[in-house]
């Protein structure tokens, strides 16, 4: 019996010896993963039937959409309430559609809010043209809004 507490003990001892606590910050295993997320500021908004033409600086309106979820994300911070930007601050259910030509078109809350054209370098900018629908043209008091494409960088 004296022997089995003995060897139950050397088991123990082995056991907790051999364990150790890495606190060096060097493990693979607590490093940590970036992930780059494209935000979009609206820079101008023109009116197709009325004459409008408002400009917006880098980061006043910033549109980020996460396709994993669904959800389009607002923040506007015009204060301006007399000047055409878009939507309200807030959260929003979206999908991307295309028509039969394959255009691409943007559906918000199950409401068409335009045709979708990307642009420039890397498609750095993104304009909404409010009078073209998944189901054709239209001519009622449509906007085009232009965006400039920024990212940001968080750790997960």
């Amino acid at each position: 019996m004296k022997m089995r507490y003995i060897m139950l003990l050397l088991i123990t001892i082995t056991f907790i010896s051999s364990c150790s606590v890495d606190d060096s910050g060097n493990s693979n295993d607590s490093a940590s993963e970036q992930i780059t997320i494209p935000q979009w500021n609206l820079i101008n908004v023109q009116g197709k039937t009325a004459d409008i033409k408002h400009n917006f600086k880098l980061g006043d309106i910033v549109w980020t959409f996460d396709q994993f979820t669904g959800t389009l994300s607002i923040s506007n911070n015009n204060t301006n309430k007399n000047l055409e930007d878009g939507l309200a601050s807030g959260e929003y259910t979206f999908i991307f559609t295309e028509n039969t030509s394959k255009e691409l078109f943007l559906i918000i809350d199950g409401n068409d809010y335009g045709k979708l054209i990307f642009s420039g370098e890397n498609n750095s900018t993104l304009t909404i043209d409010q009078s073209y629908t998944v189901k054709g043209f239209t001519a009622d008091n449509s906007y085009i809004y232009t965006f400039s494409k920024t990212t940001t960088t968080i750790e997960i």
